[in-house]
């Protein structure tokens, strides 16, 4: 893809990860502890399995973590400061690609956030909901000249866009839905609605833990790498 020049406002950056901190992250892969074998440890419904996990941790121990940082860095990645509502200043690390096509329309992909690689943390002197992100980054595409005067942008992933995008695609469903006597689903969306009440019943865990107890998942996922990556199959 050919790439225009950045938008103002913005800084280019690159990831460099000291020496010390990746030994670190291999001694901690090395000295994480494995559970025992269990009958629930080899179907993959009850989670992830114990055979994955041990291919993991022997292959992180050897793994090249420099070159994977030399090919991130092939990335176009920069920082934005972007305020919040009540005038605070958060950092947003991203990936961008500018087209120099003025017919493009510009799209913005999201996952779970605050957390993405280099950005600010959330504030610790007051709760941080779905909708601060939202604002947040459609700060961020405004401030790009997304704005809905100029065309707005589209936004696709599992977090609440804003007014400025002019289509919304998600890939989280908790929304329940409520079925009425004259109701004339296709089969495709009979079919989606199973799914999505599949998901609610057996997919969902790892959500009604970040909601109710985020606190304590974040110190289970900050003790090990592989804590972190069993959590990361936990969504899958």
């Amino acid at each position: 893809m050919e790439v225009a020049e950045k938008p103002g406002s913005l800084s280019p950056f690159k990831i460099q990860i000291s020496p010390d901190k990746w030994n670190r992250l291999v001694d901690l892969v090395r000295l994480s502890p494995l559970p025992p074998p269990t009958f629930e440890g080899k179907d993959p419904k009850f989670g992830i399995q114990n055979e994955y996990m041990e291919n993991a941790k022997r292959e992180w121990q050897t793994f090249d973590w420099k070159a994977h940082e030399e090919k991130l860095n092939e990335l176009p990645q920069f920082i934005a400061e972007v305020e919040d509502k009540h005038g605070e200043l958060f950092q947003i690390h991203f990936v961008g690609y500018f087209t120099k096509n003025p017919k493009a329309k510009s799209i913005i992909l999201l996952h779970g956030w605050p957390g993405y690689m280099f950005s600010s943390g959330p504030p610790l002197d007051k709760d941080f909901k779905i909708e601060d992100v939202a604002f947040l980054m459609n700060g961020l595409m405004t401030q790009l000249g997304y704005s809905s005067q100029n065309g707005g942008y589209l936004a696709q992933g599992g977090d609440i866009g804003s007014e400025s995008y002019s289509l919304i695609q998600v890939t989280m469903d908790f929304a329940p839905f409520s079925r009425s006597s004259d109701s004339q689903l296709t089969p495709a969306e009979e079919k989606g609605l199973a799914r999505g009440e599949w998901f609610r019943a057996n997919g969902a865990a790892y959500a009604f833990e970040h909601g109710t107890r985020p606190s304590t998942i974040s110190h289970v996922l900050a003790s090990s790498p592989l804590a972190l990556l069993a959590w990361f199959d936990s969504h899958s």
